[in-house]
């Protein structure tokens, strides 16, 4: 499985530059492909922090969606 997991602001801590895409949080496998176009992720933590898929380019995907839902929000604000 590959993970796509978040990073802290500096050094260390619980929170996050950028979370993992609000619809997905706290879903799994079947859950998750009822929702999105992938049909290998696994899971996504209910805080957003981390996420599981079958495959590399799934993983990317997630990581390139979640930046994106993230930099669409801030724009919004």
């Amino acid at each position: 499985m590959y993970r796509v997991q978040t990073v802290p602001p500096k050094g260390s801590g619980f929170d996050m530059r950028v979370p993992l895409c609000k619809a997905w949080r706290g879903l799994r496998a079947e859950e998750l492909k009822k929702i999105t176009e992938f049909t290998d992720m696994e899971f996504v933590h209910h805080a957003g922090f981390i996420g599981g898929a079958w495959s590399l380019e799934s993983a990317i995907k997630m990581a390139e969606l979640s930046l994106k839902e993230f930099a669409d929000n801030k724009v919004e604000k």
